[in-house]
Order: C-alpha cells, then sequence, then structure tokens
C-alpha cells in the first residue's frame, strides 16, 4: 500500500498492511522484517543521509528504524499517519497526521515544534530551496510554513487536500484537490493557474524538465502545460489508473504509473527528466528518499 523507498546500496524499504517494515535486497532476497505498527497505509518511508528509515504508522507512531532493522526512537502523534515525511538539509523531520497537526522532529526524535491546521494533514510535506514547507489539509487549505513553525500564508483549494505538493524551478508550488483542480500557486501564496481535470486530485504531480506537470485524475493520467494547458491524457477503457499513485518520471522521459487492475504502465513523455527544483515529485526525487 506505501510507495518504496530505494536506500543508496539498492535496498528496497516499504511498509504493508501486515503491520510490518520491511526491507529487500537489490536481488528480490529479504533481509529482514520488522513488526511496528498495525497497519500502513499511504504513509510511505524516507530515508536519512545515515540511511535512518522513517516512517508513521495507523497507530498514531511514527518511527525512526535503523538500517538494520531495529527501532532507534518513536514517537506518538497520537492519531493515524497517512503522510510521508520530509526531511530537511539540517535533518530536521516533518510528518503530518490526523492530529491535524505538522510535527517538525529533531534527529533524536525530540519535538522542534507544531503546527496546527483545521483537519486532518494526510498530504506529504515538501520542502522549498528557502526551507519553507509547504503541505495540504482536509480542511481544503494549502499552508507554507516557515522552518521555525510560523505560518507565512495560506491557500484556500476549495476541496479537501490529499495531495502532496510539489515544487517547481521558478518556486511556484503545484497541488490537486478533491474539488477537481489542479493548483499553480506562487512562491507568494497567490494563485497562478488552475486547471479543471473534471475529477478528485489525490495523486501528486512530477514536473518535468520542460515544466510539463504529470498527474493522475479519475481514471488517466493528464499532462499538463507550464501555463495551465492540458496537453494530453492516457486512459484504457478497460483499466482505471490509481487514483491515489503519483507518476514517476525517469531521465529518459518514460512515466511509470500503476493501476487498479494490478498493472504497471510506462508511458512516453517528452520531457528529459525531471524539473531542476528543490522537490520535482512525490517523495522528492526517483530512490523516493523524502529527503532535499
Amino acid at each position: 500500500m506505501t510507495s518504496p523507498s530505494l536506500g543508496p546500496d539498492g535496498t528496497v524499504f516499504f511498509g504493508s498492511t501486515d503491520g510490518f517494515l520491511y526491507a529487500v535486497n537489490k536481488n528480490g532476497k529479504k533481509k529482514w522484517a520488522l513488526r511496528i505498527g498495525w497497519y500502513f497505509e499511504t504513509a510511505s518511508s524516507a530515508i536519512g543521509t545515515d540511511g535512518t528509515i522513517y516512517i508513521g504508522s495507523l497507530d498514531g507512531v511514527f518511527f525512526a528504524v535503523t538500517k538494520d532493522g531495529k527501532v532507534k526512537w518513536e514517537f506518538a502523534t497520537g492519531q493515524p499517519v497517512y503522510s510521508s515525511p520530509a526531511i530537511a538539509r539540517d535533518k530536521t523531520i516533518y510528518i503530518g497526521s490526523n492530529s491535524y497537526k505538522l510535527y517538525a522532529l529533531n534527529a533524536n526524535g525530540k519535538q522542534k515544534w507544531v503546527f496546527d491546521t483545521e483537519s486532518l494533514v494526510q498530504s506529504s510535506p515538501a520542502i522549498g530551496p528557502d526551507n519553507t514547507i509547504y503541505v495540504g489539509s482536509v480542511d481544503g487549505n494549502i499552508y507554507a510554513i516557515t522552518k521555525d513553525g510560523k505560518k507565512k500564508w495560506e491557500f484556500y483549494a476549495g476541496g479537501p487536500v490529499t495531495s502532496s505538493p510539489c515544487i517547481g524551478s521558478d518556486g511556484a508550488i503545484y497541488v490537486g484537490s478533491w474539488d477537481h483542480h489542479l493548483y499553480a500557486i506562487k512562491k507568494n501564496g497567490k494563485l497562478k493557474w488552475s486547471c479543471d481535470m473534471g475529477d478528485e486530485v489525490t495523486s501528486s504531480a512530477a514536473i518535468g524538465m520542460d515544466g510539463t506537470l504529470y498527474v493522475v485524475a479519475g481514471r488517466a493520467l493528464y499532462a499538463v502545460g507550464s501555463n495551465g494547458k492540458m496537453k494530453w491524457s492516457f486512459h484504457r477503457d478497460d483499466d482505471i489508473m490509481v487514483g491515489s499513485s503519483s507518476p514517476a518520471l525517469a531521465s529518459d522521459g518514460t512515466l511509470y504509473v500503476g493501476s487498479q487492475m494490478g498493472n504497471l504502465y510506462a508511458i512516453t513523455s517528452s520531457s528529459k527528466g525531471l524539473a531542476r527544483s528543490s522537490w520535482p515529485m512525490f517523495r522528492h526525487d526517483l530512490r523516493h528518499t523524502g529527503r532535499r
């Protein structure tokens, strides 16, 4: 149910609905499995520079696990964690929770600060080039928060936001909403443009080198230009793209996206790799480190 993260040695880490965090060698052999929760839903792991794996559970607990499969520390949020963590360059870890909060934690698991929203935080935070943290909430807002935990601005999207923001090369923030729109927000919090996608947008976008955004809405994968105009869509009549599946964009321009029928699609695009920005896709990079 969670997106895998890839360690520097090729080890794959992922949480499962059985409550285990798994580490699998690049040859497909299990290295270890650690029971740390009763259920993992959409919370994916992040990997620190020292190899520590960070992941939250529906138990309402956020864990730091060594690369050898031992729990280093745990932090209780009190409510289920659907959000995936983001790690800043100063090693601060940001994580959202159904407690209506975004938490900032030190690398030792101690709370630095907490930011309150008006509803669930199931969106995963993204970190801007000036260390601003961007995150969505089910209250319909996208929040911009300083590294000290102060609100810079909020932007109302018209519906719940469970999509995770990504950031363009010009600093613009791109995020989807349940109100069927993909939003482009200037770094000052003002609307740049919005694109009607025709269905709920719970997927997170990937931004290509040419500024094209790739995002799933409803049954299809869409390409939206940097001007907010629809370029093309991909769908199969006998299949449905996974609404919460976020596309990955490889350096050769190939897009990868999953479907509800259990298929993985590889689709050619005109974008030769990801945009050069602080956070161009869900989980930051193709290894899904969740680390800037």
